[in-house]
């Protein structure tokens, strides 16, 4: 495992103490050095190869927002932290504003600071990567982790999460993971029967591998991997917060991608998967029971320090305009900003979940709404959560939010430029189609009044005759540049050659080379 290398400001020795006890219990964390001044936090940037700076909110040298800004501009690949008593909205929007990753609470907490480092170090290391022009995946993890939590049982989260993983799996490695330890249904709406599941990989967390990780994981007909939750309930206690953590660094690693359900239990692996993930999305009913255990469920993650209200996005499933609970009304209580939702579509996907099969999902709203999601949560070669793209639409809108309207404009703008372009093709196409016509037609009527003045000659020595009878059968149109050569020994035998000009419909065509040239053979008849 890669080592996470740590630098603290701050003038607390108390604040210094906790991180390194907290460094001592972790050991992919070194804790290289702390700064009590700008001017030595320059130096220690410079000494060591710092992945993350934890910056106090009480630093006396000088404002920490100020600091924040400076290290972010001066070192952009290095991840910062900011570390405070009072983690309110206002201060974590102030530090996300500065060019913070993340906020964290004084006293520091051993798996929230483990989550924090984990995530601002891998998206450091993600972005170095980037910058160095390398290709594929980056030791470190640079797989991103998207985490999906139902309200209640039933809401739909086992599905959406196969959903999202079929959809991104078209163009990434992607593996769905099921932490609903107790229920899990990942492996039926796969389409899977897995003979080993997530517990197997807590039992050897201390020496995860690649190859433990095939071992375990089972390819769905819709082109992702499948961790499925143990057969046996008791199995769930095996599957540890530690092995968790364990099992999301590997995964991470091996996939672009990792989808993992949590279900709707807050236990010790739930809780770890939702402090590493990315993003983190609760599913939720248009029904205000739904919407009630939501806001429980985030009211315990915040309170166990699991994941802030302001870092979830909301799915709204099986959306209608005939009921009474609508997105905003759930974005209002549950206190959101970034939210979605999915239409109802039963005869879309009633196939596929009556046969466990995500190949018999029908194309249509759902499916292109799931879709939608899956773009703007993620793309593949992005770096930062789940791409940085997310969006919650906006009220007044009719659902259409700033990324669809931009795409529109964008869809408008180049069919704009290419329908005269196509114009042009198809005129040209016919322009040339025509040519050929009468090209063949010039040399047709050629032959044939070739063919009649020979006939003449055979009858009659008149050179007129025959030269009337070849205009003749050529029609008026193709009769320009007609000329009449008769070449003969003597002996009665011979032959003659008719000319036209071929109707040119490109005028930069040489007019010598568009002529229309064929002979005929004649024998004089004995008189």
């Amino acid at each position: 495992m890669s080592t996470n290398k740590v630098v603290l400001v701050s003038e607390r020795e108390s604040l210094v103490s906790e991180l390194a006890s907290i460094a001592g219990e972790m050991s992919d964390l070194e804790f290289v050095d702390t700064a009590r001044s700008a001017e030595q936090l320059g130096y220690a940037l410079v000494e060591h190869d710092v992945h993350v700076v934890i910056v106090d909110a009480e630093f006396a040298d000088m404002p920490y927002l100020e600091l924040v800004r400076s290290v972010a501009h001066s070192h952009p690949s290095v991840g910062l932290l900011v570390a405070t008593p009072e983690a309110d909205q206002d201060l974590y929007g102030a530090a996300m504003e500065a060019g913070a990753r993340g906020v964290l609470r004084i006293p520091l907490g051993l798996q929230e600071v483990q989550a924090g480092i984990d995530r601002t170090a891998s998206w450091a290391r993600a972005l170095r990567a980037a910058a160095a022009g390398q290709a594929g995946r980056v030791g470190g993890g640079q797989g991103r982790v998207l985490a999906l939590a139902g309200a209640k049982g039933g809401v739909g989260t086992s599905f959406l999460a196969c959903m999202i993983a079929a959809h991104a799996g078209r163009r990434a490695r992607v593996c769905v993971v099921d932490m609903d330890l107790r229920s899990g249904d990942i492996a039926y709406y796969s389409g899977v029967r897995a003979k080993r599941s997530v517990a197997e990989l807590a039992d050897v967390s201390d020496a995860l591998t690649g190859r433990s990780i095939s071992e375990v994981a089972v390819d769905s007909p819709a082109g992702y991997a499948v961790i499925a939750a143990p057969r046996d309930v008791e199995r769930a206690e095996d599957v540890s917060g530690t092995a968790a953590r364990q099992i999301v660094h590997e995964l991470r690693r091996q996939f672009d991608l990792v989808v993992v359900d949590v279900g709707s239990r807050v236990e010790e692996a739930q809780a770890t998967t939702l402090e590493l993930a990315d993003q983190v999305m609760i599913v939720v009913e248009p029904d205000i029971v739904s919407v009630r255990a939501a806001r429980s469920t985030m009211h315990t993650w915040q309170r166990l320090s699991i994941r802030a209200n302001n870092d979830v996005a909301v799915v709204l499933n099986k959306a209608d305009r005939k009921r009474e609970v609508q997105l905003e009304l759930v974005r209002k209580v549950l206190q959101l900003t970034t939210a979605w939702k999915l239409p109802s579509s039963l005869p879309e996907i009633e196939a596929a979940v009556n046969t466990g099969d995500l190949t018999e999902v029908r194309s249509g709203p759902l499916s292109k709404a799931i879709g939608e999601v899956t773009d703007q949560l993620w793309s593949p070669g992005v770096h930062g959560p789940m791409g940085g793209a997310v969006r919650a639409e906006k009220p007044g809108r009719k659902g259409c939010s700033k990324r669809q309207r931009g795409r529109r404009s964008k869809a408008a703008g180049q069919a704009t430029v290419e329908l005269p372009l196509a114009v042009i093709i198809f005129v040209t196409a016919f322009l040339l189609c025509m040519q050929g016509l009468m090209l063949g037609a010039s040399n047709v009527f050629a032959q044939h009044a070739a063919n009649a003045a020979a006939r003449e000659l055979s009858v009659s020595p008149d050179r007129g005759d025959a030269r009337a009878a070849a205009q003749d059968a050529v029609p008026g149109a193709l009769g320009h540049g007609f000329s009449m050569t008769v070449d003969g020994d003597g002996t009665g035998e011979g032959s003659v050659r008719i000319k036209v000009d071929i109707p040119r419909l490109f005028p930069f065509i040489d007019k010598n080379v568009m002529q229309a040239e064929r002979r005929a053979s004649f024998q004089e008849e004995p008189r």
